[in-house]
């Protein structure tokens, strides 16, 4: 598991707002460790198909967290999803579909992209720590799931896509004081 951390690039990019150090590297992390969780655990039912999986995993990738406000993730839910509302997070994966991979400059191939609305994320936990890390946790989980090809578009999908978001988390709370110490 450890080897799939060393490969994954994560970019995060801030718009309209600050975040700290301490948000960032949190974030940062509970990517990596869903990252490496879902990579390793592909023969459960991840749906990617085994080409693409072998590549993914056999290369270096790269993940895109782009933090933005109420406004700016309304524009993006307008825009690519014809949706005129702000949500806490949008995810956009470019190894689900079928399309040709994204190769980066670098070589890496571009997993997808997160779209945070940190707003929201305070607002849900509050100046917590605790309840911080659950949101992140949670709104993370759900993106991560995303990026490898789950949906909540029918019941049965949104049922599967929860226990599966419940197992990936269940993974990562029993390191939780690791995470409290970024």
């Amino acid at each position: 598991m450890e080897k799939n951390k060393e490969k994954l690039k994560i970019d995060i990019l801030v718009s309209g707002l600050r975040l700290s150090k301490k948000h960032s590297a949190l974030i940062s992390s509970l990517v990596r460790d869903c990252f490496s969780i879902l990579i390793s655990k592909y023969r459960s039912g991840y749906e990617f198909k085994k080409r693409v999986y072998n590549l993914i995993k056999s290369s270096e990738q790269s993940i895109n967290i782009f933090i933005t406000t109420p406004g700016g993730i309304k524009r993006i839910n307008k825009k690519f999803r014809n949706l005129d509302k702000a949500t806490n997070v949008l995810t956009f994966s470019y190894v689900t579909d079928g399309q040709d991979l994204i190769q980066l400059n670098d070589g890496r191939i571009l997993i997808g992209e997160i779209i945070l609305n940190w707003e929201e994320v305070l607002l849900d936990s509050g100046k917590d720590k605790d309840e911080l890390f659950e949101s992140l946790l949670n709104l993370i989980s759900h993106s991560m799931l995303h990026l490898f090809g789950y949906s909540h578009e029918t019941k049965e999908c949104y049922r599967l896509m929860e226990e599966k978001k419940i197992e990936l988390m269940k993974n990562i709370k029993p390191q939780k004081s690791q995470y409290m110490e970024v």
